[in-house]
């Protein structure tokens, strides 16, 4: 099975925290395997796996996409330059400078926000 982009922090949290994978698994609503899986990276937690970690063992919520936000800050970025080149090639919509000026606004949010993450 191929790994995918890792949660194994999230096991590091739980062993911190005291409790037994069969406990925490129990309480989020899922089986051992899954949990198990979940912290080896072998399948990736859905949001409400990853709020129970911040419930339940206090963890906050910046810490628990540590490794996720630069990557998906950088990706959107990407996208929206690409958007905005996109629309440039279509300058005959009557809106299309409002949206241009809407896709900067979001390219600047990213790049501060990538800037924030360094």
């Amino acid at each position: 099975m191929k790994k995918i982009k890792t949660y194994s922090y999230l096991k590091k949290y739980r062993e911190e925290s005291g409790f037994s994978s069969q406990d925490i698994s129990a309480v989020i609503g899922i089986s051992g395997s899954a949990l198990s899986k979940i912290e080896q990276g072998l399948i990736q937690p859905s949001i409400e796996v990853i709020l129970s970690y911040h419930y339940i063992l206090d963890v906050p919520i910046p810490s628990l996409f540590k490794q996720h936000i630069k990557e998906s800050l950088t990706q959107n970025l990407k996208h929206a330059k690409e958007r905005r080149e996109y629309l440039l090639d279509q300058k005959a919509s009557p809106f299309i400078y409002k949206r241009l000026d809407m896709i900067d606004i979001i390219i600047n949010r990213l790049t501060t926000l990538i800037e924030d993450h360094v």
